[in-house]
């Protein structure tokens, strides 16, 4: 009698899926054997089931805070590639800018700016004492008109001298 409600047990416990249950995480559980229980074995099998849901909720714990931390961390990954993607898009714009002022002052002002170090420290320079880099281009384009013209008028005085 004993044998046959263990038996009856085993299959409800099959039935219900928790007979041939393995874990990925968890060597310790073996594959649950079919085979049919005595009476005096159900204290400790149901010890040792006690102790695998035990080992299991610990690991669904360290899964949660494992998952947690990659959570966070993605999320500190993700804030950091905007905060590089914002620098990103700022020095390409100060690229493009630093290459329309080299340009124009090659194309309008004669003036070769090799030394891009050099350059940039004499605009930040300027941008510090309150200046704006196209009123001081536009001030000395104006400066150099001016030169121009002063030497044109200094031949004409020398040629009429002479005359």
């Amino acid at each position: 009698m004993d044998l046959l409600i263990l038996q009856d047990f085993n299959m409800k416990e099959a039935r219900n899926g928790r007979s041939n249950r393995k874990s990925r995480n968890n060597k310790s559980i073996k594959k649950k054997e079919n085979k049919p229980l005595l009476l005096s074995e159900i204290p400790q099998y149901l010890d040792r089931m006690i102790l695998e849901k035990d080992v299991l909720k610990q690991e669904i714990k360290d899964s949660n805070a494992v998952l947690r931390d990659l959570n966070n961390s993605q999320g500190q990954i993700i804030n950091r590639i905007q905060e590089i993607y914002k620098k990103e898009k700022s020095v390409k714009l100060f690229i493009k800018w630093y290459h329309r002022l080299k340009k124009e002052l090659h194309d309008k002002y004669l003036i070769d700016v090799n030394d891009i170090h050099r350059f940039a420290n004499l605009v930040e320079n300027f941008r510090n004492f309150g200046f704006e880099a196209s009123e001081i281009i536009q001030h000395f384009g104006i400066s150099i008109l001016l030169v121009q013209k002063n030497n044109s008028l200094n031949m004409k005085l020398s040629s009429m001298k002479t005359d």
